[in-house]
């Protein structure tokens, strides 16, 4: 399959999300074959300096959705610096739209490779009506997880499979447990559960932190911590919460935070079209609580460990019921169904970028 010389990212922002770090895998994988690589972007977030670092060139430059106003008020002007950008790239490249909302604005700089990230409904078929909405039919190639693929290819849609890029040899090079409980001053008798993911409703931490200061037992037993993006009043919010609870904010060491963590909590009924937070604890070696959204059911092992989303109390009932032998014996349970393949993950880029 013979690449093109470069990839023009198009993404609204580049904040701390997964969805950002599954593109900035992408990006280093281009230029570790020798193409440019190059970003248009909207909204400069907390990853920006790292998508600078992993592109040749960049443009800011206001865009948004398809059918928001602010959509055609914005458009003559990305338009204009849009094409211009684009066109100072290489002649042999590939125009890739980030998310599923991105698409819109993409296709205006020239055909677009279009991946599907954020919520993905596997219950009906909404989720690929939105994808249509915005744009999938005059995509030059779709592009989504495993499970979104394979659910799509059933509804007679071709999508090329490329899941987020797990950092599976960071979590092999990881110290040992003990010596990273001691580097984040947990003793050994401290039982600390992690939540990871930007502060939001949808994701379920103001939930969360709800519940758990409520609960008769949790608070006394365990310590909850709390790694993401915040801003605003849930950030207040979370920085005011008693000692038992602590507000990590963005972190770069969140593989060590999980290796440390006796249990984590995934505790939002966002419909995640992959969960990278999953794939990561079972790498982790740290047992996840969760519902049972999106493709959770398809990549988490352990029904014992999750509850139907109209149950979410059920979760705080599940962490209360881990006693320190139960957790034991689960921890021993948890781990991968398939080792982590990166060859087969290069391979698929590679097929989703030529086109293949």
């Amino acid at each position: 399959m013979t690449l093109p010389d470069a990839l023009v990212l198009v993404h609204d922002r580049t904040v701390g999300g997964g969805a950002e770090l599954a593109l900035l895998a992408i990006l280093a994988q281009c230029r570790d074959w020798g193409m440019e690589t190059h970003l248009v972007t909207g909204r400069p977030g907390e990853l920006h300096g790292r998508f600078e670092a992993a592109t040749d060139r960049r443009l800011v430059v206001p865009f948004r959705y398809r059918r928001q106003p602010a959509s055609w008020l914005r458009l003559p002007r990305f338009l204009k610096e849009g094409r211009r950008f684009v066109a100072a790239a290489p002649e042999r490249r590939v125009v890739w739209a980030g998310d599923v909302y991105d698409l819109w604005a993409a296709s205006k700089l020239g055909p677009a490779v279009s991946q599907f990230q954020g919520e993905f409904d596997f219950d009906s078929d909404a989720s690929l009506r939105k994808w249509r909405k915005y744009g999938a039919r005059r995509a030059a190639r779709l592009v989504a997880s495993r499970p979104v693929a394979a659910f799509a290819a059933g509804r007679g849609m071709r999508v090329h499979a490329l899941d987020p890029r797990v950092d599976a040899e960071r979590f092999a090079a990881l110290p040992p447990r003990d010596e990273l409980r001691r580097r984040f001053g947990l003793a050994p008798e401290d039982r600390m559960c992690l939540c990871v993911g930007r502060l939001d409703e949808a994701k379920g931490q103001p939930w969360l932190l709800e519940r758990f200061l409520a609960h008769p037992t949790l608070p006394k037993e365990w310590r909850l911590w709390f790694a993401g993006t915040a801003t605003g009043a849930d950030a207040a919010r979370f920085r005011a919460a008693p000692t038992c609870v602590r507000w990590l904010g963005w972190r770069d060491d969140v593989p060590e935070l999980m290796r440390a963590a006796d249990l984590m909590v995934l505790p939002g009924t966002f419909m995640e079209s992959f969960s990278m937070v999953c794939a990561e604890s079972l790498l982790a070696g740290t047992p996840l609580l969760a519902l049972d959204t999106g493709a959770l059911p398809r990549v988490h092992p352990l029904p014992e460990l999750r509850a139907p989303p109209a149950e979410r109390a059920r979760l705080l009932d599940l962490w209360a019921a881990l006693t320190r032998e139960r957790l034991a014996s689960v921890r021993e349970r948890w781990a991968p169904r398939d080792a982590y393949d990166a060859a087969r993950w290069q391979a698929d880029l590679r097929a989703a970028i030529a086109g293949a």
